[in-house]
């Protein structure tokens, strides 16, 4: 049998495993833990850098498209000014055709072809021939 010094002896060494045994498991549980929190930071952070370039996409995006509107701005500027002198252009056009149309219709153009073919053709070849050079002189100025 034991005495009671040995048995005080066993109880101190029970109590010492108990201890370093409990401290062993705090001390794993508090790694796991830190362990834990390491990758839940890393994770976060993961997600912040995530976050910041997706940002910055979206900015450069945002760059992009509002330089695109700006040159359709310009764009949209430039053909409403050309519509415009089209317009103009028109309506110079429109003039001059009525006035012309006007100088037919105060004639008996019928009458006339039938008692001065000779005049009618010679005023007909005339016209026809400068209308050819002024096309021959554009088309030769480019």
């Amino acid at each position: 049998m034991l005495g009671p010094s040995a048995i005080v002896s066993a109880v101190k060494w029970a109590a010492v495993v108990g201890v370093v045994t409990l401290a062993l498991v705090i001390y794993q549980q508090n790694q796991k833990d830190a362990r834990n929190m390491r990758d839940s930071l890393i994770t976060v952070n993961a997600e912040k850098i995530s976050q910041q370039a997706r940002a910055q996409e979206l900015e450069n995006a945002n760059v992009v498209l509002e330089s695109a509107l700006q040159i359709s701005l310009e764009s949209h500027a430039a053909s409403a000014k050309a519509v415009e002198e089209l317009n103009e252009q028109f309506a110079e056009a429109r003039i001059e055709s009525t006035e012309q149309q006007a100088v037919f219709d105060d004639h008996d153009l019928q009458n006339l072809a039938n008692h001065r073919p000779e005049t009618i053709e010679r005023l007909s070849n005339r016209a026809t021939k400068e209308r050819f050079d002024e096309l021959e002189d554009l088309v030769n100025s480019e």
